[in-house]
């Protein structure tokens, strides 16, 4: 599920408390969620104002609707999978009125699999179908997006949310894992990906589709310094062609464009960030949020745990401070 995302002129962050937006690099008021218990919910907004969020909450799932940029949120519809394996996440995507709620089973890391779970009434009524494999949601092209499996590397595209087709970039390397595709108008169709060598050195390669996903070729690629045994490089695609991505050990931030297909992506915060990438957005221009995390370990006792921070720039990238809403 996307924890950093962006509709229209907002930059929106879920973080583990609470749900935040931003428009310039001050972060704004914080807006209060739904109650899910300790479950983390999955949210999309199609817009500044109209989003949708899911959550599991006590084995059921449920579906909540804003039309005022988070402030407020209606139970749309809540609904009980039946299959073989419990459900362990969720995450929800729309277009218009159909949202589709993909439902992950708990499953070993050897295996995955999932279910969806479908209205095309705005959360009045809901039909269930199995889906290909666990892993995210999005839309772009108007058609719904399911990137996962075990090793996120099977991509399937939608016209309904109930069937699949497989998606099958040509990608040559030792493994590689996929983020969910973004619509850049006038530019075509981007698929983040990331690839790994044999020695295990990493690339993060940019995959273009002109054609509604049926053929794929590379727009942008840069050598990250380092090597990475897994996981994904999180990337910002933005809609005036940019893009920027952030090393897995958030020491390096590199920024490129895709109008500008000869020039070579650069370093735009070469001391990067504090923690390791959770997600990373920006808005057209120059401001840009990163959601961190890392581990605290209390000096005297025994075991540690995590915290998200968030980190704000208005200087393209440059330069980061520790943002705080209200």
């Amino acid at each position: 599920m996307e924890h950093v995302s962006t509709s229209g002129n907002a930059i929106w962050i879920l973080s583990s408390s609470d749900l935040q937006s931003v428009n310039t690099k001050q972060v704004g008021g914080r807006r209060q969620l739904p109650s899910t218990g300790d479950a983390r919910p999955s949210l999309r907004f199609v817009n500044q104002t109209d989003g949708w969020l899911s959550a599991l909450v006590a084995g059921s799932i449920r579906v909540y609707r804003t039309d005022n940029g988070g402030s407020t949120w209606a139970l749309t519809g809540s609904t009980k999978i039946l299959g073989d394996e419990p459900v362990a996440n969720v995450d929800v995507a729309a277009i218009g009125q159909r949202v589709v709620v993909l439902a992950v089973d708990q499953t070993s890391s050897n295996f995955s699999s999932a279910a969806t779970v479908v209205s095309t009434d705005g959360g009045a009524t809901w039909s269930t179908s199995r889906a290909p494999v666990g892993g995210e949601i999005g839309t772009a092209g108007n058609q719904y997006w399911l990137v996962g499996g075990v090793q996120d590397n099977e991509i399937y595209k939608s016209n309904t949310g109930l069937t699949w087709a497989r998606v099958t970039p040509s990608v040559t390397g030792s493994s590689w894992s996929a983020e969910t595709p973004v619509e850049i108008s006038g530019v075509g169709l981007v698929l983040p990906l990331t690839i790994r060598a044999s020695d295990q050195s990493t690339t993060v390669s940019l995959r273009l589709s002109r054609d509604g996903g049926v053929t794929w070729t590379e727009a942008a690629s840069v050598p990250l310094p380092e090597k990475t045994e897994a996981g994904t490089t999180p990337v910002s695609i933005n809609q005036d062609g940019t893009w920027e991505a952030i090393t897995t050990d958030s020491s390096k931030i590199f920024e490129g464009n895709l109008n500008q297909p000869n020039a070579e992506p650069q370093i735009i915060s070469p001391n990067g960030l504090q923690g390791y990438p959770i997600g990373i957005a920006y808005m057209t221009g120059s401001a840009g949020i990163a959601l961190m995390t890392s581990d605290v370990c209390p000096s005297g006792k025994a075991s540690c745990h995590s915290v998200e921070e968030l980190f704000g720039s208005d200087d393209a990238g440059q330069t980061w401070s520790a943002q705080t809403g209200q």
